[in-house]
């Protein structure tokens, strides 16, 4: 091999390597909690925008009382999250969601969480852990 030819092939290398290494891996796991502490029993309404891969499948219905687990395998490099709705099928409806941005340089951000109420019922959400790897869970409440 030509003293040239190395040459460009060593940067190739090096580029490739470093390319490879500046962004977020694939693979992380966002887990969204819906506590259903109403009276109600709450029916799954629709989804909306997820980023990824759901591992279980939203339950039909969550009973008064009754938690559901959802688990999002992240299927994109630079965000993960998504939206869901849960409601008893007369106007009382909870609006779920989450997000969490990968920037360069700076690594994932702190989760964006939305409750959003529609009619008489309270909703909330708390972000229960995060990590640095992209990593996160959700605890939704209908209450």
């Amino acid at each position: 091999m030509r003293k040239q030819d190395r040459r460009n092939f060593v940067l190739g290398t090096l580029v490739v390597a470093l390319c490879a290494g500046s962004g977020p891996a694939l693979g992380q796991t966002a887990v969204f909690e819906v506590v259903n502490d109403t009276r109600l029993v709450l029916q799954y309404r629709a989804g909306s925008g997820f980023q990824g891969r759901l591992e279980t499948t939203p339950p039909a219905r969550i009973a008064p009382g009754d938690t559901a687990r959802l688990t999002l395998d992240a299927g994109y490099p630079t965000s993960q999250g998504g939206g869901f709705r849960y409601g008893d099928g007369a106007g009382r409806e909870c609006d779920f969601g989450a997000l969490r941005l990968y920037r360069a340089g700076a690594g994932w951000g702190h989760p964006t969480i939305r409750a959003t109420p529609r009619g008489d019922i309270r909703c909330r959400a708390e972000i229960v852990r995060f990590d640095d790897g992209g990593d996160f869970t959700i605890r939704f409440f209908a209450e």
